[in-house]
């Protein structure tokens, strides 16, 4: 049996995803991810995630573990037992509808798309900067969903380490995103004009800040709000979780709201950081 779960963390896997991240008009972060892999012990399990992270009281939460014959993934989007993230007549659409959490919201497609492959890794912006309109509930609590969002598509069999990052900015005119981990290197968005597309990119993580340059312009990053944190492998078992941190990392997913400042543009931001040594906020905040 040892051999099996060691077999199951240690074998090339393949895992793909579709996450839908927004920072709403109200300043609370909303996101809802469909992922689909072949680690643990049952091969090909789905998982749906959505949270509605806030400043003030605890984050509205759903996690659905789903069955592989009834879950499918690919780039026009995910159907997990008939919760769905899908696009129709250009249109996205999220549909999630349980007992405990319902959303319904739909954003405009993009031709802004953006595609990034390296080492059996590949990263997609299929929503750079969209608009999301709709409504989410969950045990009595309920709320519109209205602000800017990203649409990402992620897969392929490689085993990323931590230290993992993603920044999204929006504003009324500008944005700016940002996906840096042991793999893939990308910037993207439009600020003063200006295209930031960069893999180039640099990013530096201090205690209490983050800072880089994109295209030779420098960012940075400061926490305003620490909303919380998730552990993304809580659907395997001890043995599993033990075998597995020898291969690859099983440390907490950290969302942090915060404002992105470059080129003397300050913008809302969320920091979403994979690993064990998160952003902290300055002892005078």
């Amino acid at each position: 049996m040892t051999l099996i779960f060691w077999l199951g963390c240690t074998l090339p896997t393949h895992k793909e995803s579709l996450d839908l991240i927004c920072l709403l008009d109200n300043g609370q972060i909303f996101e809802a991810r469909f992922t689909k892999g072949d680690t643990g012990l049952y091969k090909g399990q789905a998982h749906l995630r959505v949270n509605r992270w806030s400043a003030q009281g605890t984050p509205m939460s759903f996690h659905l573990d789903i069955p592989p014959p009834v879950s499918e993934i690919d780039e026009e989007g995910a159907d997990f037992w008939g919760q769905r993230i899908y696009i129709q007549n250009d249109i996205w659409q999220i549909h999630i509808r349980s007992e405990e959490y319902n959303v319904s919201g739909q954003l405009s497609n993009s031709n802004n798309t953006l595609k990034t492959h390296n080492d059996n890794w590949s990263f997609e912006v299929l929503q750079p900067n969209g608009t999301i309109m709709g409504w989410s509930s969950a045990l009595g609590r309920s709320g519109m969903l209205k602000g800017s969002c990203a649409l990402f598509r992620r897969h392929g069999h490689a085993h990323l380490k931590n230290e993992r990052h993603t920044i999204l900015a929006f504003g009324t005119d500008n944005h700016i995103g940002i996906e840096y981990n042991s793999i893939i290197q990308q910037s993207w968005g439009l600020l003063n004009n200006q295209n930031m597309n960069d893999e180039q990119f640099t990013l530096h993580m201090q205690p209490t800040h983050i800072e880089g340059s994109i295209s030779g312009a420098p960012y940075l990053f400061t926490p305003n709000k620490i909303l919380g944190q998730e552990d993304l492998y809580d659907h395997l078992t001890s043995i599993e979780r033990n075998i597995g941190s020898l291969m690859v990392s099983l440390s907490s997913r950290h969302i942090t709201y915060g404002t992105v400042t470059a080129q003397g543009i300050t913008l809302p931001a969320v920091h979403i950081y994979y690993g064990d040594n998160p952003l902290v906020l300055k002892k005078d905040e």
